[in-house]
């Protein structure tokens, strides 16, 4: 079996998976990436492949996999509430788009995923936002994957395409509350999508099995990695 890997890659027009699409692309390590859209993009790159799906059913997309290539398959899918346009809408997104991308996966002799989640998500309360991340999580981890990595990013920063007023001033405050988040709260210091991007783009040379929590500070300490 060749060492290169071929990478899938649900969520690639967002701002995380923008940015590790840029990383993937770069990666010596990785001979094909696949990437599931709603809506074709100009990107051309020659170990870029562009497939047309609808996340309610993908089970009539299959990829073949004739050099049987190891794959590692990474999903950045996600919404907010108001641009949704309803909870159940956000709902569709974050979980039930999540849960049906993992599965096509499994289909796919791929059982290594790496998920966006969020700070909090493995917390109890009535917070909407917070409860769908929470299934989901409890969702995927109850597949058959033999590698699970969730990503609970805290606030995310960095430039968007779409202004977001709440972020922007959380990451104007985030200069002065910062410094003051340590111990059992430095999971809440904001972090830029940059770096989450990074850590996510080094896990295509992992050897790691079973289910992994990443929260603010591992997250950077896997960004870092050379």
């Amino acid at each position: 079996m060749s060492t290169l890997k071929r990478v899938f890659l649900a969520g690639s027009s967002g701002e995380i998976g923008k940015r590790l699409m840029s990383n993937l692309i770069a990666c010596n390590s990785i001979a094909e990436i696949h990437v599931l859209v709603r809506t074709p993009t100009a990107l051309v790159e020659p170990k870029v492949y562009q497939h047309i799906v609808d996340f309610n059913d993908l089970t009539r997309t299959a990829i073949p996999n004739p050099n049987k290539l190891s794959s590692i398959s990474f999903c950045t899918l996600g919404t907010t509430i108001k641009k949704a346009g309803s909870r159940q809408n956000f709902r569709q997104v974050d979980l039930t788009y999540v849960e049906n991308f993992a599965n096509w996966c499994l289909s796919n002799d791929c059982d290594q995923l790496a998920v966006i989640s969020s700070v909090d998500a493995n917390r109890s309360g009535s917070n909407f936002y917070l409860k769908t991340k929470k299934a989901m999580e409890t969702s995927l981890s109850n597949l058959p994957l033999h590698t699970l990595w969730i990503f609970r990013p805290s606030l995310l920063l960095g430039d968007r395409k779409d202004f977001r007023l709440g972020e922007r001033l959380g990451g104007l405050a985030s200069r002065f509350i910062g410094p003051l988040l340590i111990g059992p709260y430095e999971k809440y210091k904001p972090i830029h999508m940059d770096a989450v991007a990074k850590a996510l783009s080094n896990l295509v040379t992992s050897n790691d099995e079973g289910i992994y929590i990443l929260e603010g500070a591992k997250i950077k300490v896997l960004a870092d990695r050379a």
